[in-house]
């Protein structure tokens, strides 16, 4: 949960017209605020197999085709990076756009997933050092080691071009650098695979939407996640409200899961 806040980061989880972009090569000097979202709409990538970007539209249609690049760029389609499509999510890509949050008359902004992935990498090991029973984390031999192994799985490229779809090049490259791996194989191509599925779900709303109620068996690996999560969610619910970014109103953010809304005090000054 956090490692995807901190690929997602720039990228919000409300439907906004902040998540879309314009044209990365767009003509400064024709900026019309009234027409943001419309026209061309192209970002540069790099996937680390050359030197140099290339310049892609992502559409809903590459779903017809090849999935790395599907988006989906509409006037209805504002939430989280759906934009962008599947690019936050691959460690190897690079990407410069033109975000309609920033001023177009500025250079475009350029993501560099593998050096916020190292980042991401260090600030997990670190977070789940002591939760382990290991202590503050130690930057001897043994990190030393292992962060140079999980750059190489970070750092490994993939011709998004190609035939092998982004997730599954990613998943192939850990499990190249790391041999010592779960003896559960998780199919990265399934949505979702069942192995990946925590137990602990006794009744949940029959909806296509999200929208329902789900109980959950609170001595499971699920209701565990489910208090992360609205931990998470509470503490972003807060920051936005008392920093006067966002409040919201929505009747799914009010609803009741496994913390209380309460929660919310210890994140007071």
């Amino acid at each position: 949960m956090f490692l995807d806040t901190w690929a997602h980061q720039d990228f919000s989880g409300i439907g906004s017209v902040l998540n879309t972009y314009w044209d990365v090569n767009y003509d400064p000097k024709s900026w019309n605020p009234s027409e943001m979202g419309y026209g061309r709409q192209s970002i540069n990538y790099n996937d680390g197999t050359k030197e140099g970007w290339d310049n892609k539209i992502l559409s809903s249609l590459h779903k017809l085709g090849n999935p790395n690049f599907e988006a989906v760029p509409n006037d209805t389609s504002y939430l989280g990076h759906g934009w962008m499509g599947n690019l936050p999510d691959f460690s190897f890509v690079k990407f410069r756009y033109r975000p309609c949050w920033a001023n177009p008359k500025l250079a475009a902004i350029e993501r560099n997933n593998p050096e916020e992935y190292k980042q991401a990498w260090v600030e997990l090991v670190s977070l789940f050092s002591p939760t382990n029973g290991g202590g503050q984390l130690k930057q001897d031999k043994q990190f030393e080691t292992d962060l140079k192994r999980a750059q190489e799985a970070i750092n490994s490229p993939r011709e998004l071009k190609g035939d092998v779809i982004g997730r599954k090049s990613s998943a192939d490259a850990w499990k190249n650098v790391f041999g010592d791996l779960p003896s559960t194989h998780i199919d990265v191509m399934a949505e979702p695979d069942a192995n990946a599925v925590l137990d602990g779900m006794i009744e949940e709303t029959a909806a296509k939407s999200r929208f329902g109620t789900n109980y959950v068996n609170v001595n499971s690996d699920l209701y565990l996640f489910q208090i992360a999560a609205d931990y998470h969610f509470h503490f972003v619910k807060h920051y936005l409200e008392s920093h006067d970014i966002y409040k919201f109103t929505g009747s799914w953010s009010q609803q009741t899961s496994a913390l209380s809304p309460e929660v919310s005090n210890l994140f007071k000054d």
